[in-house]
């Protein structure tokens, strides 16, 4: 016999419940792109961008972003921005959300490269807070394998945890880009031992977890040829969760038509 309390809840639920289906739905384009300085991270991003389609919002933290330029019909619909704090990146967010030109009608963001970016706000926080914290470290190149346990990094995670969590919850695509970290001796000890993208621990679970796409690139040390691995193993952290890309490795330039026939199955594509 059901109490009241469980009646009451089963009345709401059959007011909310209805069935799974992908009808109407916005199937969006959630990935990060991570390797070594110049493996192509930016060109692919670009790329995928054209696949995409619409006006694109490109948040960058140094010169790669100059990539954009040798495609001129993505770059003519790509907003640039340098990298301001995660407040611009908030402010940009919200007006889209209060329909203010050219915020609104921004599709797809790409935020190259949140690496750089998460130092350049770790340095920030370093020389704000100078002296303020009890161990107090003179700058960024001391006892690197300590840095997790600084406040300033810990303020960092917070805020950028935040951050991603808010643009999570928009209809944008998104695209991350980041350097690559080797396991350093701590991570071991942590019994971390994939290579990952460089940026807190914690910050980028939250990305992972609403990514659909997770991409280490890399070049072929023999030819140059460039590839990007979508299959995680214990020493490489990747994933892919788009129907019609298996979890596999695959020469750079196959991902935009892989993702423009995704594209091309979808009715509605956010």
């Amino acid at each position: 016999m059901l109490t009241d309390k469980e009646q009451q809840l089963l009345s709401q639920l059959n007011q909310e419940g209805e069935l799974a289906t992908m009808a109407e739905q916005p199937i969006l384009y959630r990935g990060f792109l991570y390797g070594d300085f110049g493996s192509g991270k930016t060109d692919l991003a670009a790329q995928i961008c054209k696949v995409l389609g619409g006006t694109s919002c490109l948040i960058y933290a140094d010169s790669a972003w100059t990539t954009f330029l040798k495609y001129s019909e993505i770059a003519n619909n790509t907003f640039k921005y340098p990298f301001g704090g995660f407040s611009q990146i908030k402010t940009i967010l919200r007006a889209r959300e209060e329909g203010v030109e050219p915020y609104c009608r921004f599709r797809n963001l790409v935020w190259d490269t949140c690496s750089v970016s998460c130092d350049i706000v770790l340095r920030n926080l370093v020389e704000k807070f100078k002296g303020s914290f009890p161990k107090e470290q003179a700058h960024l190149g001391k006892a690197k394998d300590d840095l997790e346990v600084w406040p300033h990094y810990r303020l960092l995670e917070r805020a950028l945890i935040e951050l991603i969590t808010q643009i999570n919850n928009t209809d944008l695509n998104v695209i991350y880009t980041a350097h690559h970290r080797i396991p350093n001796e701590n991570d071991q000890k942590k019994q971390q031992f994939a290579i990952r993208p460089s940026m807190p621990e914690a910050a980028y679970k939250v990305i992972a977890r609403e990514s659909n796409f997770i991409g280490y690139i890399y070049k072929n040390d023999s030819g140059g040829q460039r590839y990007i691995q979508l299959s995680g193993t214990k020493t490489e952290t990747a994933k892919c969760q788009i129907p019609g890309i298996e979890e596999a490795t695959y020469p750079v330039e196959d991902i935009p038509k892989m993702i423009a026939e995704w594209r091309n199955n979808n009715v509605y594509l956010g």
